[in-house]
């Protein structure tokens, strides 16, 4: 994950958190009980690759129930020699 990774999930908080506030959030209280990834295309354009994910998953986060069906789509950079997630942005199809 890139130092400057940026999630954007509308459907949690309009503004992108940070690393260090997704790291935090998944430290502090975010519980995944399954997850599947149900379909995935990878396109990849030099040192730059995008995946389009379909992803399911049953998890909460405190008390609020985050199960459901999302779009995912995940950016992905080669930097310094190694592919890092650089931005991830996550909507509900369920």
């Amino acid at each position: 994950m890139a130092d400057r990774f940026r999630f954007t999930a509308i459907h949690l908080n309009p503004e992108p958190m940070s690393r260090e506030q997704w790291m935090g959030a998944a430290m502090e209280g975010y519980r995944i009980t399954t997850f599947a990834y149900e379909a995935m295309d990878v396109e990849v354009f030099g040192d730059t690759g995008v995946i389009h994910a379909r992803y399911s998953q049953i998890a909460s986060y405190a008390t609020v129930n985050l199960s459901n069906v999302f779009r995912l789509t995940d950016v992905w950079s080669r930097i310094d020699g190694r592919w890092q997630v650089v931005a991830r942005h996550s909507s509900v199809l369920g």
